[in-house]
């Protein structure tokens, strides 16, 4: 694949509207593409959540942030620091990094060029390698795929699309610092494949805005399962919160040691990584820290633009129901582009901010 020309840097995760359908249509597609067009024309790529959150757990014993309006990075960074603190005391060490979603700029962080195995969390970045080569349009079963991939975290997916410049690739494509390949890196032990919470953090803020991976990825992360192709459960960290947030959800082998449990995605505000190893800590106990923190940074509304030193206007946020009517008129005029005659796979757009 070659090398992109995208800027190394960190982008704002406001796409244009217009960067997501990124080939002409023609005739009655480019019709019911342009009114579809001109009803989105002003919401975020950003898919929201209906999965359910799991209840907050009775053990977690951080402050949650009520008011995001007032809230400043500082108290942000004081929540991971007791997050961080408290994982501590249960022999969990976590590796967290929380960005602005708008700007990209660093909230707070603890650990955060930890190196720790990548375990499925790699799978985000072999969707964006794939949906890249493709340039945003992947025929119908390489899109299969990498919703499975990413929806059920789907190993075997993994296995079958593995190629040894997928990190290389993606770290020049975003600018990443500290993922590589591991010791021994192959189609069956890229789990071992090496990231940090500030890499995977740095990669959603800036594939969110990559219009040949953005759309699709935030969708599918939106859609993350209940249970992963191998049943194990991925209603914990990210995937455990309301309101807006998607998820990628990794974890180990039931015999590994050091235990590794990660979440990454974002909530109304933050991209948010939540990566944890542990050699003696449970499964139950690990799930329970990862969700405690982002449950504790999820609360609350969503901050103004005066709040965070923007001087653009503060964003409503839309109607859940709206958001889903919405979701669900893209999809159905997808797949009308399809019978009309469209080649190719359009990518989906979404109707939340």
């Amino acid at each position: 694949m070659p090398r992109s020309s995208l800027p190394h840097r960190v982008r704002p995760r406001r796409a244009r509207q217009r960067d997501v359908l990124r080939r002409p249509a023609s005739g009655a597609a480019a019709t019911v593409a342009g009114v579809l067009g001109g009803l989105l024309v002003a919401v975020s790529p950003v898919a929201a959540s209906t999965t359910a959150a799991a209840p907050v757990d009775a053990t977690c014993t951080l402050t949650p942030i009520q008011d995001r309006t007032r809230v400043s990075d500082a108290t942000v960074q004081q929540l991971v620091d007791a997050s961080v603190t408290a994982a501590a005391a249960m022999d969990v060490v976590q590796s967290v990094a929380v960005l602005d979603r708008d700007d990209g700029h660093l909230i707070a962080s603890s650990g955060a060029h930890r190196l720790v195995n990548a375990e499925s969390m790699v799978k985000l970045y072999t969707a964006a390698y794939y949906l890249a080569q493709a340039g945003g349009r992947p025929d119908a079963d390489l899109l299969a795929q990498l919703e499975a991939l990413i929806t059920m975290s789907d190993s075997q997916v993994q296995i079958d699309l593995w190629q040894p410049d997928i990190i290389e690739t993606v770290v020049d494509r975003y600018g990443l610092s500290d993922s590589t390949n591991g010791p021994s890196s192959g189609p069956n032990s890229w789990g071992s494949d090496r990231v940090s919470a500030q890499d995977l953090a740095q990669f959603l803020a800036a594939a969110a805005a990559d219009p040949e991976v953005g759309p699709w990825l935030m969708d599918w992360m939106s859609r993350t399962e209940p249970e992963g192709a191998d049943t194990f459960d991925q209603r914990f960290g990210l995937n455990a919160v309301a309101g807006d947030h998607g998820s990628k959800q990794g974890w180990s082998d039931p015999e590994w040691t050091p235990y590794n449990l990660h979440s990454a995605g974002w909530t109304g505000d933050w991209w948010v990584a939540v990566l944890q190893t542990s050699p003696t800590a449970s499964t139950a106990t690990m799930r329970s820290t990862s969700t405690c923190l982002a449950q504790s940074l999820s609360g609350g509304q969503r901050r103004s633009a005066a709040a965070t030193g923007s001087t653009g206007a503060a964003e409503p946020d839309l109607d859940d129901r709206l958001v889903a009517e919405l979701d669900d008129a893209v999809r159905a005029v997808q797949r009308l582009l399809t019978l009309v005659g469209e080649t190719g796979t359009a990518a989906p757009t979404s109707a939340t901010g």
